[in-house]
């Protein structure tokens, strides 16, 4: 039994696949360009979150939008994937940064610590999404780096979450993130990406000295009890 919008469905898949393709065989000089542009808008976010202002949020969906044309263009598919999610944790991480800190609590836009419990489920959900992300790059891709693209990815995804809730951990999930993806980068000739990386994992160390400062300085003029409880 034919149905009568099966054709259409097929004509318009067929459509995005060619258009895909044709993406895929871009000139190297846009290449380049696009590798250029998304370091740019990449780094400028990266330091708005160091600052905490909420405009790195905004920045990071232009970044999302060249980065995601880039990856496709060189077979990093998990990470292409990744910067679909990016979307969402973009708006996500806007209203835990703004409207989240109004209507929950006055506190809610404090860095915090990971406790030993979320640690551990950290470490188990990170390595969960890498397993799942794995099985799904060998069998539905044509990924030509599948475990590292797996494993960047699932910590991209830790990193990410983390920094939607300013957890001072982001930014040691960043740092070891970074050093992968510059190795990465450099075996997939992005050179602007590469050094984006090299750049990152400064910032990250950066940005790790910067949140544990407020950090520490919180606890030191915290009541007693909420001392304790930040030491948990």
């Amino acid at each position: 039994m034919h149905l009568p919008c099966t054709g259409g469905l097929y004509t318009g898949a067929k459509s995005v696949y060619t258009m895909l393709l044709m993406l895929n065989k871009t000139p190297v000089v846009v290449t380049m360009l696009y590798d250029l542009l998304g370091a740019i808008f990449s780094l400028l976010a990266t330091y708005f979150f160091i600052t905490q202002k909420k405009i790195a949020w905004s920045i990071s969906l232009i970044a999302t939008v060249l980065n995601a044309w880039l990856y496709f263009s060189h077979g990093i598919y998990a990470d292409m994937a990744l910067e679909c999610f990016y979307f969402a944790t973009s708006a996500y991480g806007w209203y835990c940064w703004t409207l989240g800190e109004i209507k929950l609590k006055a506190d809610a836009g404090a860095i915090t610590r990971l406790t030993s419990k979320q640690w551990v489920y950290l470490f188990t959900g990170t390595g969960l999404s890498f397993a799942l992300i794995f099985i799904l790059l060998i069998h539905f891709t044509r990924s030509t780096i599948p475990g590292l693209d797996a494993l960047t990815t699932s910590l991209s995804l830790a990193a990410q979450l983390l920094m939607c809730h300013k957890v001072l951990a982001t930014w040691i999930v960043w740092l070891l993130t970074d050093a992968i993806y510059a190795a990465l980068y450099w075996h997939k000739q992005l050179p602007f990406h590469t050094l984006l990386m090299m750049i990152y994992l400064v910032m990250a160390i950066i940005g790790y000295k910067t949140w544990a400062k407020q950090v520490n300085a919180r606890t030191l003029n915290a009541p007693p009890f909420e001392k304790a409880s930040s030491k948990a």
